[in-house]
């Protein structure tokens, strides 16, 4: 009897483990756990019948987790999409939301905040041909950070991560030198 629960065991584990692997939002079956149970009623070892029943756990589990990993590495990056899925993001997403950034920071100057904001007057320039060259090499940062120091905390603080956000990208990490920051809008000297 101790074979079989211990088979029926592995067979849980199995089964739980090609649902999570490849389940993405489908729901586990409910078979393996009524036979679990069945198999915990006959059985006198109690590591058999907490087997099933530990292994089945984290199959209900992982759909309502969302399962944020698959989702992240099939998310592709914001320059890879198409130019309408880019214009509705920054229509839906960027102006409303950065947009509110630079009107809180200066309504006045910023009052008109749209895509030729950052885009510039002419239809579809680049945001890095238009918005001011950052020098970041031979105390460029600190002398920028002496001059505008409110623009500077404002640009790092909120824009940078609202920026990172509406694109669905990680913020930059200067220690990875990965994700979104100021290079994403700005042309940055590290020289």
């Amino acid at each position: 009897m101790r074979t079989i629960s211990t088979a029926f065991a592995l067979a849980s584990v199995l089964v739980a483990s090609l649902i999570a692997c490849g389940g993405g939002d489908q729901q586990p079956p409910t078979t393996p756990t009524a036979p679990s149970a069945s198999a915990a009623t006959t059985t006198t070892a109690p590591t058999a019948s907490a087997t099933p029943t530990a292994s089945t756990a984290p199959t209900a589990a992982a759909p309502d987790a969302g399962t944020p990993a698959v989702a992240d590495t099939t998310t592709p990056h914001f320059n890879d999409l198409p130019k309408d899925k880019k214009i509705e993001i920054m229509s839906k997403k960027v102006v409303p939301n950065v947009g509110k950034d630079f009107k809180d920071y200066n309504a006045k100057e910023f009052a008109d905040f749209g895509c030729t904001t950052c885009h510039g007057p002419k239809k579809n320039q680049d945001p890095h041909q238009v918005l001011p060259k950052l020098t970041m090499s031979n105390g460029g940062f600190e002398k920028m950070k002496a001059k505008k120091p409110e623009m500077v905390k404002f640009m790092q603080e909120k824009v940078a991560p609202d920026m990172a956000a509406a694109l669905g990208e990680k913020p930059y990490d200067p220690a990875t030198k990965q994700g979104f920051g100021c290079g994403g809008c700005h042309t940055v000297d590290m020289k």
